[in-house]
């Protein structure tokens, strides 16, 4: 859970808040390898790459996903797209994208998730609605910045310029700011350097270890808000 989702359920009317207690995930994704690698096991072409991770269905806006798809395929002939994740929308999906043929690689649900982060230039998330978007933290853990729309913890994850953009939740918008990336190597590997740096800091399985046993330190003691609030 991050900052933003607690006070949308504060705001909601869920609790008080000397009652919440925020704690990002904690994960840990086998070594990466590299994008040459990555793209090798796939069997994707060596080119500007997209790539969308999740679950297909509405809320996740997969049919967004395919506009913003078309319109980067208009301006760059070169331009792939992963998907991967599986939905009730996978049909209407491939039929989206099936001008695009062999452009467009769906690849279903992946163990080996980070081969995919490492293959894309940019992973994209074009949700109507999020918690905290583990694909754009396993995506920065891996060293490839994230395009997202601004909703629930997604603008936590990525942070707007810094290690990737993110943006009003229309498909013109995100595929500006794909196309910013995918157009300039040197900002790509600048934003995926501190997507990296900060996703390893933040949202480690380590990370989250030492968050719960804070908590429960305080709890114990009787200095949290949380055990205030019980008492």
């Amino acid at each position: 859970m991050g900052d933003r989702v607690r006070d949308d359920l504060l705001a909601a009317g869920v609790g008080r808040p000397d009652q919440w207690g925020v704690m990002p995930p904690g994960l840990d994704l086998p070594e990466a390898p590299t994008r040459a690698e990555a793209r090798a096991r796939l069997g994707v072409a060596d080119a500007p790459t997209v790539a969308f991770v999740g679950r297909l269905v509405p809320i996740k806006r997969p049919d967004r996903f395919a506009t913003v798809a078309r319109t980067l395929a208009a301006r760059d002939g070169n331009v792939r797209f992963l998907v991967a994740g599986s939905g009730t929308e996978e049909p209407s999906l491939r039929v989206a994208l099936g001008p695009l043929g062999d452009r467009v690689s769906f690849l279903g649900w992946r163990a080996d998730i980070e081969t995919v982060h490492s293959a894309a230039d940019v992973v994209m998330v074009t949700s109507d609605n999020e918690g905290m978007p583990v694909a754009l933290i396993e995506a920065a853990m891996c060293g490839t910045p994230g395009v997202t729309t601004d909703v629930g913890s997604a603008g936590e994850v990525v942070v707007h310029g810094e290690t990737g953009f993110v943006t009003a939740p229309t498909a013109e918008a995100l595929a500006e700011a794909a196309a910013a990336l995918l157009g300039d190597r040197e900002l790509r590997r600048r934003m995926g350097d501190a997507a990296r740096e900060r996703a390893r800091g933040r949202y480690s399985a380590a990370a989250l270890v030492s968050s719960v046993a804070d908590l429960y330190h305080e709890l114990a003691d009787g200095r949290g808000t949380l055990a205030r609030a019980a008492g």
